[in-house]
């Protein structure tokens, strides 16, 4: 359990996404599906790579009662972690795999019977640490905020991806 960490911005930023998308009329799910996978295709762009285990634990997770849904079978779509870069050879892929499957599950038991609800994130246990460190040095287009930044720099078109699947 995390005791007194503190995420700045992310939170205002999804407050103001969701005001703005419950503004889309007739917003549909398939919709906020694309925009969410629009999201975590932005925020593994800036995500920053030394082993490649952040990057590879991006998910998007909706309503698994849906007939479309990510999580068909966790075992299967989980990331194997292997080959994750040259600073991994002391990493417990296994490990990794496992704590990917765990996180899925709980967001996916959590998103289950909830209409209209997508959920974005990393299941690396040190991604809040990674998204928080405005001082840490990356390589040119990497570094904190890698999430949050792939909201407000994509803010007109993750909204014209729900509005045009509510026009469909």
């Amino acid at each position: 359990m995390m005791v007194g960490l503190r995420v700045d911005g992310l939170e205002a930023t999804l407050k103001s996404l969701n005001r703005e998308i419950k503004r889309v009329p007739l917003r549909t799910h398939q919709g906020m599906i694309k925009a969410g996978f629009k999201i975590r295709r932005e925020a593994q762009i800036r995500v920053p790579v030394d082993t490649a285990n952040l990057k590879a634990s991006a998910y998007v997770v909706y309503d698994k009662n849906k007939v479309i849904r990510m999580v068909a079978d966790l075992e299967s779509s989980a990331p194997s972690f292997r080959g994750l870069g040259k600073n991994s050879k002391n990493i417990d892929t296994a490990k990794l795999r496992q704590d990917h499957i765990n996180t899925i599950a709980q967001v996916t038991a959590e998103v289950s019977g909830r209409k209209t609800v997508v959920f974005v994130g990393f299941t690396a246990e040190y991604a809040i640490f990674v998204h928080e460190d405005e001082e840490a040095h990356h390589a040119e287009g990497k570094g904190a905020k890698f999430l949050q930044d792939a909201v407000t720099q994509n803010w007109s078109s993750i909204i014209r991806l729900i509005r045009e699947e509510s026009k469909a």
